[in-house]
């Protein structure tokens, strides 16, 4: 980022450029403590519409924001007519949902990729039917996993699930494996041969590969055979380290 952006900001940031500001393993500062968010975190009801609607006009009342356009929380719900929102929202329902914790994919002119539209819809329909959790800090803890992340998610970190520490892999591959059981992603040996790692998910685990293991992926090794399974990775590495 920029430095006229530095001011009042209270993530740590490195001087990359003679302008520009980062941190180690930073995926998107937008979703970080950086980005634009409220100044005091929102948790908005969201068991029912009508909850919905009373956590925003709690906000309202409190001062806290002065219009339900100004709840930068990680999902909004959007009705038919915007110009009549709660209105709308309660007598019309949910037209769509509005993730503001997805950013752009950098590596694609329209921000977005046939393949991120496909993932989004698999991971949508496993977030309906998957059973919740009765966990009650659900929304703090996302945030704290979110903000956590976005400014270090190239790095070998640990999140919160249901408040216990898990690390970032190992939720993910819980993730995974629920979404699509038949593929065993720690054991799989045809991760690339049949699909399941995508041009832009191997860009994104040689990232990760260089900055945690201080080796450098290079065009030549960035073959199927070391990438179809967790051993060819891990033996990949090894043998970049000497």
């Amino acid at each position: 980022m920029h430095e006229s952006f530095i001011g009042e900001i209270k993530c740590p940031l490195m001087k990359l450029t003679k302008h520009g500001y980062s941190s180690s393993g930073a995926i998107s500062h937008r979703n970080g403590k950086c980005g634009y968010k409220n100044k005091v975190d929102l948790f908005p009801s969201y068991s029912t519409v009508e909850d919905h609607i009373k956590s925003i006009k709690q906000y309202l009342s409190d001062g806290l924001i002065e219009s339900h356009k100004e709840i930068y929380s990680q999902v909004r719900l959007k009705p038919s007519d915007t110009s009549n929102f709660m209105e709308s929202l309660i007598n019309d329902g949910i037209k769509y949902l509005e993730y503001r914790t997805i950013d752009i994919n950098p590596f694609e002119k329209g921000g977005i990729s046939l393949e991120d539209l496909k993932f989004l819809q698999i991971f949508n329909i496993y977030l309906l039917v998957k059973e919740e959790s009765n966990f009650d800090k659900w929304q703090e803890e996302a945030l704290e996993n979110q903000q956590l992340i976005a400014v270090s998610g190239l790095k070998d970190i640990e999140l919160k699930k249901d408040g216990k520490n898990i690390n970032r892999i190992q939720y993910g591959l819980e993730i995974l494996n629920e979404v699509n059981p038949d593929v065993d992603y720690e054991n799989c040996t045809t991760l690339i041969d049949d699909g399941l790692l995508d041009s832009f998910a191997i860009l994104e685990i040689v990232s990760e590969i260089n900055d945690e293991f201080d080796v450098e992926v290079s065009a030549p090794d960035i073959v199927p055979e070391n990438f179809n399974s967790a051993k060819a990775l891990w033996e990949m590495i090894q043998r970049l380290q000497g």
